[in-house]
């Protein structure tokens, strides 16, 4: 393991045991995430929910060594000066993340602070896999142990997908959009037990010319949401010209399950005059 010198003040992540505790509570929650077997850069997100600033965490992470391969440990914007520290031996992997000074301690907030990057084994069965902490220790920049908590994450290795764009998407070499009309996108997903209704689906789309992009999600009804039609085996998205302004420029619409990325379609505007857009798909 390559060598890494400490700022002095960061020993206490070893040292602990003359250390008091803090009363504030600090959360750090596993994620949620699908993917089927064989994916590759899973990203699996750590959540940490501090109520004050933090110089350094210590933790021990457990997981299906059979089913998951962790091949990297990334930070969040929330860790944009410190280092990270792990040894890769499973089944517990230890990681212990320091700041490198005092300016660049973690910010009282609740969100990302790291992702675990997982690729899964192409032999992995379905099913609910738990990603555990133990050990968990957390201190502030004082060197005082605060008081911690933890709530394990959940990989779910679900069977391939088959995934098909429908019509009009997927046959039309050019179409006309108006300022009032919608490209109505369809697609269906199944798998060996057959249509998959999952309402954690997000549609992104995305304007690559100029960094415009919409999220639709199945939350809600009408058309600014996607309908999952269980009867015909379809979700229904109406994709607004008007609302997305869409200019000339390149587009990709990405399709995706919790943080798996299922598939990606990109059609390009031609031209646009007097409220008229013609497209040609890509």
């Amino acid at each position: 393991m390559k060598k890494i010198t400490m700022p002095k003040y960061s020993y206490f992540l070893w040292l602990v045991l003359f250390i008091s505790s803090a009363f504030a509570l600090t959360i750090m929650t596993g994620g949620s995430i699908k993917a089927i077997p064989g994916s590759k850069d899973a990203v699996f997100p750590i959540n940490l929910n501090n109520e004050e600033n933090i110089a350094g965490f210590q933790l021990d992470i457990n997981y299906s060594t059979n089913d998951l391969i962790l091949i990297g440990i990334e930070p969040t914007s929330r860790l944009y000066n410190a280092t990270i520290i792990f040894n890769n031996q499973p089944p517990i992997v230890k990681v212990a993340v320091l700041v490198n000074n005092e300016d660049s301690k973690i910010l009282p907030g609740n969100g990302p602070i790291l992702n675990l990057i997982f690729d899964v084994n192409d032999s992995a069965q379905s099913g609910d896999y738990e990603v555990n902490f133990d050990e968990l220790v957390a201190v502030n920049i004082s060197a005082i142990v605060l008081n911690v908590s933890d709530v394990r994450g959940l990989f779910r290795i679900v069977e391939p997908y088959d995934f098909e764009f429908l019509p009009p998407i997927s046959t039309f070499e050019n179409f006309t959009l108006q300022e009032s009309a919608t490209l109505p996108l369809k697609f269906t997903i199944a798998n060996e037990s057959g249509f998959v209704a999952d309402e954690s689906v997000l549609v992104r789309v995305y304007n690559l010319s100029l960094g415009i992009d919409n999220i639709y999600n199945a939350s809600g009804a009408g058309d600014d949401y996607i309908t999952i039609d269980e009867e015909n085996s379809l979700y229904i998205i109406n994709i607004h010209a008007g609302q997305l302004n869409m200019p000339k420029g390149n587009y990709d619409i990405d399709v995706s399950f919790d943080n798996y990325q299922l598939e990606s379609v990109g059609f390009e505007i031609l031209n646009k005059s007097n409220g008229l857009a013609k497209g040609k798909q890509k």
